[in-house]
């Protein structure tokens, strides 16, 4: 269960990820709009790698950082995540912002459009430009999204994981919102 200071942490960090319940509706581009296009095959090729090297990476970062926790924090001014357990650090990361998932409205906003995000810490849009423009993915190039499904937030991640490097990739949940992280740097907290 989740103690209240840990329900402040995610209050303030959706706050400052520009999801509070108040936020006014944007304009998202009709699903059509951003997947209507057929997949050329090296595009297929290209993604189908980016699936193979993310279940690769989490399946290592698992195994070795991702093992016993009950509890994560993160900083978003530092860029730093970690894991605890029974109140105690286990393991630090450095943190990217890939995006985000607003669950009620079921849309993705990538980081780099977020005005709330931390720019320091969001991977830049130019990491993913000349790939959407190269291979027709315009979802690497809108800023806001249709989610189409439960495993978009990974999916987008796995590509960020590719075309901006990491060890892997974290999923933060908080009331009404996912925010999804490239994990680097993996190392023992010394508290």
């Amino acid at each position: 269960m989740l103690g209240h200071k840990f329900r402040k942490l995610v209050f303030s960090i959706g706050s400052a990820l520009g999801v509070s319940p108040t936020q006014l509706p944007v304009a998202v581009p009709e699903p059509y709009e951003v997947f209507g296009t057929p997949l050329s095959q090296e595009a297929d090729e290209f993604l189908a790698s980016c699936n193979t090297a993310f279940n690769e990476r989490q399946a290592l970062l698992s195994e070795k950082w991702l093992r016993d926790f009950d509890r994560y924090d993160f900083d978003l001014e530092r860029g730093v995540l970690w894991l605890s357990k029974d109140g105690k650090k286990t393991v630090e990361f450095n943190v990217s912002e890939v995006g985000s998932i607003r669950t009620s409205s079921q849309t993705w906003e990538w980081a780099w459009n977020n005005p709330n995000a931390n720019p320091k810490l969001a991977v830049p849009r130019s990491v993913f430009q000349s790939t959407g423009s190269k291979f027709g993915l315009k979802y690497l190039e809108a800023g806001m999204l249709p989610v189409p499904n439960d495993q978009f937030g990974w999916y987008l991640s796995g590509i960020a994981l590719r075309l901006a490097g990491g060890d892997g990739v974290y999923k933060a949940e908080g009331e009404g919102y996912e925010v999804y992280l490239l994990l680097r740097n993996p190392r023992p907290s010394d508290t």
